[in-house]
């Protein structure tokens, strides 16, 4: 997540539009929460940090039936990630990212990298799919996003306003 910080503050000293950014809340509208306001769980020996109530049921849920019925979590080396500090997300860098919210979670982000699509197999895809919508419209899943496909990332779906 480091490597995220630095491009964050490079945009923001570049002048990318951060200044639109809510300091209160990420892209799905969920407050902004420090690490302390986090649940701690984990699954097959990896710890993730969430936001207390569905955040934690529904991610905590999820990660363990990806672990069992997906894949391992240990396809890579600390590329799980879930709550970090708030960080402008790319490219418009105008607003927070949803694990600053603790409602996100990235799972073995080396092999399904951010950008890059077919990185589950035809039947993984059709799984995690059909899991997702079992969760009712409240579980987002990156691999479907048309802009930047991000299949490595899960998330609760945007508050309504």
């Amino acid at each position: 997540m480091c490597a995220l910080a630095v491009a964050a503050a490079a945009a923001v000293a570049f002048g990318s539009g951060s200044a639109h950014a809510d300091p209160t809340s990420t892209m799905n509208g969920h407050p902004v929460i420090a690490f302390e306001q986090t649940v701690q769980w984990q699954v097959d020996g990896t710890t993730f940090w969430t936001a207390p109530g569905d955040a934690t049921t529904i991610l905590q849920d999820f990660v363990s039936w990806f672990a069992t019925n997906i894949e391992s979590l240990h396809e890579g080396g600390f590329d799980e990630w879930s709550w970090a500090e708030p960080q402008l997300v790319a490219p418009s860098y105008a607003a927070l990212s949803n694990h600053g919210s603790g409602t996100s979670v990235d799972l073995n982000a080396q092999k399904h990298a951010q950008g890059l699509q077919g990185t589950f197999t035809a039947a993984q895809t059709a799984a995690i799919r059909a899991k997702v919508a079992e969760y009712s419209g409240r579980l987002v899943w990156g691999g479907e996003w048309t802009d930047i496909p991000d299949e490595t990332h899960f998330e609760l779906a945007p508050l309504l306003k």
